[in-house]
Formats: C-alpha cells, sequence, structure tokens
C-alpha cells in the first residue's frame, strides 16, 4: 500500500512534516481498501491501520497564498484546502457531477490555481463518469471557486494529464498529455476559463507519446516553460522550452545532456539554472546546467516517487484568501 509523506526542503535542510487530519480517521468500506489477511486477524494492532497522515497527495505545483489543496487518495473525491503555517483547513464541497447515477464517477486528475481578475482560488478537475462496467467513460471537467464555494462544468475536449504532474506560473497551469500518438502541452487560465493545446513536435520529442522507456517532465525553467525527455535506456536527457503558447514551431531545444546514470527523474528546477533529480535510491540532488555538476541533497529512504511544490508561508486565513 502507498504510503505518502511530506518533507520541507530549504536550502541544504529538509524536515518532515505532518499531514492535517481533516477527515474521519477510520477508513470506510467505499475507499476501495482491501486489508491483507493478516490484518484481517489483527484489525485492532494500529500497525495494520492506515494512519490518516500517510493517504494525502498535494494537487498541483504550487500553493496560492500560503494555501495548498490536498487529495484524500483514500476516497477519491475528498479535496480540501490546508494552510501549514496556521493548520487551518476547509473541507472542499462534493461536485454535483458525483450524484450522476453512473456505474462509477471518478477523478482523474486536478489543478489548482489562482484567477486575479476575480481574486479567487480555484480548482480544475477531470472527471470520468462511467455508464457501466462495459462501456468507455464520458469525461468532464469540474470547476472549484473557493468564491462562491461551488462546483460548475465546463465543456472542453482536450487531452487530460498522463501523470497528474502540472507547472504552474502567472495564473496559468500547465500539463502534459497525449491523443492519437502526439503530445500536447496543455494549459488552463483560471482567470478566463479556457484550455489551450500546444503541440510538442518531433525536433522536440520525436517519441511515440505511448513509449514508457522516455519520461517527460514539466518545469520552469529561469521562469520559461520547459519540456524534459528522459531516455531511461541511456540516461540522456533533452531540455527544451516553449517561447509562445498555442505556436508548436517556438519550442527549442536547449541542452542535451547525458549520459547521466546517478540520476534517474528529473522532478523539479531550482534557482541559478539548476534542476532537482530523484535517483534511484531516493536520493534528491541538483544537476548545475551551467557547469554540468551534480550536488547531492539528501536520501529520503524507501521512496519510489517524489514531487515538489513550491510554497511560500503565510499566516492568511483560507477565507480570507479572497479577501
Amino acid at each position: 500500500m502507498l504510503r505518502y509523506r511530506l518533507h520541507s526542503l530549504s536550502g541544504d535542510n529538509i524536515v518532515e512534516l505532518d499531514w492535517p487530519n481533516p477527515f474521519p480517521c477510520p477508513i470506510q468500506e467505499e475507499d476501495n481498501y482491501s486489508p491483507s489477511s493478516s490484518e484481517e486477524e489483527d484489525e485492532e494492532s494500529e500497525d495494520n491501520r492506515v494512519p490518516p497522515v500517510t493517504r494525502f497527495l498535494i494537487v498541483g505545483s504550487v500553493s496560492i497564498n500560503g494555501t495548498l489543496c490536498l487529495d484524500n487518495q483514500y476516497s477519491k473525491a475528498e479535496l480540501c484546502l490546508w494552510n501549514p503555517t496556521t493548520n487551518e483547513f476547509k473541507v472542499i464541497p462534493s461536485s454535483p457531477i458525483l450524484s450522476i447515477p453512473y456505474y462509477r464517477v471518478s477523478p482523474v486528475h486536478a489543478q489548482v490555481g489562482y484567477d486575479h481578475v476575480k481574486d479567487d482560488y480555484k480548482v480544475i478537475r477531470s472527471m470520468g463518469a462511467f455508464p457501466n462496467p462495459k462501456l468507455p467513460p464520458v469525461y468532464f471537467w469540474d470547476l472549484y471557486s473557493l468564491n462562491s464555494n461551488t462546483w460548475s462544468t465546463i465543456e472542453a475536449d482536450v487531452p487530460r494529464s498522463i501523470d497528474n504532474v502540472d507547472v504552474y506560473t502567472d495564473g496559468v497551469c500547465h500539463w502534459w498529455g497525449e491523443r492519437e500518438k502526439h503530445a500536447y502541452l496543455v494549459s488552463f487560465d483560471f482567470s478566463n476559463e479556457s484550455f489551450i493545446t500546444t503541440l510538442i513536435p518531433s525536433y522536440v520529442d520525436d517519441s511515440d507519446a505511448f513509449n514508457y522507456a522516455v519520461g517527460r517532465t514539466l518545469v520552469l525553467l529561469n521562469g520559461s516553460i520547459a519540456l524534459i525527455v528522459t531516455h531511461s535506456e541511456t540516461y540522456m536527457f533533452h531540455i527544451s522550452i516553449l517561447g509562445e503558447l498555442g505556436i508548436k514551431d517556438s519550442w527549442t531545444k536547449l541542452f542535451i545532456i547525458g549520459p547521466l546514470p546517478p540520476l534517474w527523474n528529473p522532478i523539479g528546477s531550482a534557482k541559478k539554472n539548476k534542476i532537482l533529480f530523484q535517483n534511484k535510491y531516493g536520493g534528491l540532488a541538483l544537476f548545475d546546467l551551467s557547469n554540468k555538476t551534480i550536488e547531492e541533497i539528501c536520501v529520503i529512504p524507501n521512496t519510489t516517487f517524489c514531487k515538489t511544490v513550491l510554497h511560500k508561508e503565510s499566516d492568511l486565513p483560507i477565507g480570507g484568501i479572497n479577501n
């Protein structure tokens, strides 16, 4: 079973943090959790219960005015807002889409952002509704507004996120998706509530979008949207930046680096042309694009997946984001 841990990384310091507990502690039957045989034999043992601190993922790649959005992984429709500085949280109400009388309705991915026109915190979420087990799902885009504390539906036929990882800048979140074996950058503007798709051309990424030996990671590199294409078999990394949204030919390939066997998975960027990598042993390292050096930062034991979230502390209450 997956367990999620939260760490703060600032400079050379890394500290494990506590998750909040906004939801009831017991794991309900509808949470898709099935105990093992040993757990069934010892249901009262705390070691055989999943503690609430391990069941969250952070939605998106940034905090908005110090507030993060959390996804309860054991109840796929539950989201909440959390300010780690004040430890205040607000449970987001359920979407009306969840009441559709289908066989199953579940979220596919979610991202967060700020509407600077209406001074509003918003969540955009892709939802898959299955009419019955034998039919393909029907997809919806669901949008939450903190100002109104309600959900609304957006009609749009755009690729969904492949890996549920995004980058965010200036009120727009971006993710990569695929359609008909082509890779796209998909962008959502939280102010005008519209999507923009940008084809990723072959001179940037000539691999089939379904080739899982090739990894694709979006990062912000010196303020620009950058795509890192990772060739796991050769440990080579191709880095390109986008000049203008919606313009396929505005992609520019900047670097081809490697082979770098010590590094495995790019998970974010840092200041001064540095990219944060995770290696196969749970370690984190910074690769400096200027002088091609690797700086080992730390090791997080028993880690198979990492994501980075930019967070700036704030004492602003959640209800006061839009005041």
